[in-house]
């Protein structure tokens, strides 16, 4: 959106310009310098930290801050009424020329916040489920190689049918964990293992010159 200022409200006393948090003034620097309306993913860089402690962080950082100029004999100051108010979305309390900008940026902003935490908890639960699957499976391998060895009694091993020609698939937790981009799931790789005899690795060369 484009800033579009309105006029002060005629007001008797002269108060000092109150502090709006800095993620508006970035924004608003961003589309004087880009030329162009805010987009959602424009508030990410100050919506980085999205749990409790941050969102009452985010919470105080939001007061507006007053210093009243007026005369003290000046009956009409309302600036006392409004000096520690929170800024809350029920509340305005800044009515400088740039007012309806920043509330409905602040509106925006809240909605971007909910989006993105949403957002975090489907990530979250599609890597859990993701995990929980690689974490069966190596459960699985382990129970096979523990009854393998404890068949292997004396030196004497069960038969095992050829590998050559087949291929495994690799289940890791830890793979998950350092890997895993929930945000693009069709992106994590298949993890497996191919085995094959020289025989048929001299085959596939066969005619190939340098």
């Amino acid at each position: 959106m484009k800033r579009q200022r309105t006029q002060s409200p005629d007001q008797r006393c002269v108060c000092a310009r109150r502090e709006l948090p800095a993620w508006y003034y970035r924004l608003v620097a961003l589309t004087i310098k880009e030329d162009r309306d805010v987009s959602p993913e424009d508030f990410d860089e100050d919506l980085s930290d999205l749990n409790e402690a941050g969102r009452n962080s985010e919470r105080e950082s939001n007061t507006i801050i007053a210093n009243c100029e007026c005369d003290d004999e000046d009956s009409e100051c309302e600036c006392q009424l409004h000096s520690d108010a929170a800024d809350t979305l029920s509340e305005r309390s800044y009515s400088g020329s740039d007012a309806d900008f920043y509330y409905e940026l602040r509106d925006e902003r809240e909605e971007r916040k909910w989006e993105l935490r949403d957002m975090k908890e489907r990530e979250g639960t599609a890597k859990r489920r993701r995990r929980e699957l690689e974490r069966n499976r190596e459960e699985e391998v382990q129970a096979a190689c523990e009854l393998l060895r404890q068949t292997d009694v004396g030196g004497c091993r069960p038969r095992l049918d050829p590998i050559a020609g087949k291929t495994f698939y690799l289940f890791s937790v830890d793979h998950v964990d350092h890997c895993y981009n929930p945000q693009f799931p069709e992106l994590y790789p298949t993890k497996y293992v191919e085995f094959y005899t020289l025989h048929e690795e001299d085959t596939r060369c066969e005619g190939v010159t340098g």
